[in-house]
């Protein structure tokens, strides 16, 4: 019994609808094996198999030629929206590829089709597959280079604030010890702590940390800090804010540290803490003068602990490099601004907006095409709360 023209034409019709996704699939294949310089047959066979498979699939299912048509829709649309999670950054090129080789015998310009135009509206998946790695990045954790409060004032006059405040200290010579607020949750105490130009971070003791309502997690970053003992492994906790002279900074990491702390003092008062002012020392009044800095500054001394850095490159038989860079936040604040220095013979840099608090974000920085190096650095260039 022969099927009537009418029977036929949903079948058609939805055939003609699958025709352009279909076209864009194939040639995202043919692309994809171009730039990897597959065998002509092998391209021509997976960007084949790529079109019938769907097509027999959804013949199958339905036993009619509206189902093969359907499969085919489907099975183009999801494939072209699917590449750049198996191949991140490589549709926009593999669909510039096959376009070049399916216009090719038809003498068509392929520079004048909207390529480009069709990858930017087609619609990407939220997550995606990490490419594997062809060269090594090294991950660097140290703590980047404080601010030195003690700096001439010739040097900082460009990052001062008009406000100066007048704080009393105790002591002499390197053994300076000034009045600190420290908050965390509802607590706050008024401690004496030592002025140290030398210590990065400010340390605390755990009975002060006690008086906060603070616990040192089984799972908090360590550092390795230098005492009047040598180095030791120091755990780091975070507090709300510290109050110096009136002014406040905000999300200050300590180093949980009892031997540095004496009869006079619960802890240093570090670099991540004084470093937000110019200091002048008064010795004649014993007062240290404060200025504080402008309050955008980078603050990546106390961040740079919460954060966790991971980052693989990838190179491109056609001589692009990729490094897909991702940084978790350990920490319950929300860290803004953050800035991913890549080093190879030269510097590049990936930057992420906001990475959330407890959470993670990540970018892919293309380099030049063509750059090619052993090794990798990758190290927190800047990060601010």
């Amino acid at each position: 019994m022969s099927r009537s023209p009418r029977s036929a034409l949903p079948a058609v019709l939805l055939g003609l609808c699958a025709i352009p996704g279909a076209v864009a699939w194939a040639g995202a294949l043919i692309g994809l094996g171009v730039l990897r310089t597959l065998p002509p047959s092998v391209v021509v066979c997976v960007a084949g198999l790529g079109v019938l498979v769907p097509f027999a699939l959804g013949w199958m299912v339905s036993r009619s030629g509206v189902g093969g048509a359907l499969g085919l829709l489907l099975g183009s649309l999801l494939g072209v929206t699917l590449l750049p999670a198996y191949f991140p950054g490589e549709r926009a090129d593999s669909l510039a590829a096959g376009a070049s080789v399916m216009a090719l015998p038809f003498g068509i310009d392929s520079e004048a089709l909207p390529v480009d135009a069709l990858d930017a509206a087609w619609p990407r998946p939220l997550v995606g597959r990490v490419v594997p790695s062809s060269a090594e990045l090294e991950v660097t954790a140290t703590l980047p280079p404080p601010v030195n409060p003690l700096e001439s004032a010739a040097d900082a006059a460009r990052d001062l604030a008009d406000e100066a405040v007048v704080l009393p200290y105790e002591g002499t010579g390197r053994s300076l010890t000034v009045p600190v607020s420290v908050e965390a949750g509802e607590a706050e105490v008024d401690v004496w702590m030592l002025f140290d130009t030398g210590a990065t971070l400010t340390t605390l003791d755990h009975a002060t940390l006690k008086r906060l309502g603070l616990t040192v997690p089984p799972d908090a970053p360590q550092l390795t800090v230098r005492t009047a003992n040598g180095e030791r492994i120091s755990d780091v906790v975070l507090v709300d804010r510290l109050w110096i002279g009136g002014f406040s900074v905000e999300g200050v990491s300590i180093s949980v540290c009892d031997e540095c702390a004496g009869d006079n003092a619960v802890g240093l008062l570090g670099l991540n803490v004084s470093g937000r002012f110019l200091v002048t020392v008064d010795q004649a009044r014993r007062e240290l003068v404060l200025q504080p800095r402008d309050a955008t500054r980078d603050r990546s001394v106390d961040i740079a602990p919460w954060l966790e850095l991971w980052a693989q490159a990838s190179r491109w038989p056609d001589g692009r490099v990729e490094v897909e860079v991702e940084v978790e936040n350990l920490s319950t604040r929300e860290v803004h601004d953050v800035k991913v220095d890549i080093s190879c013979e030269k510097t590049w840099v990936a930057e992420l907006a906001v990475v959330p608090a407890v959470g993670s974000a990540s970018t892919i920085v293309s380099l030049p095409r063509g750059t090619d190096c052993e090794t990798y650095n990758v190290a927190l260039g800047g990060a601010r709360w």
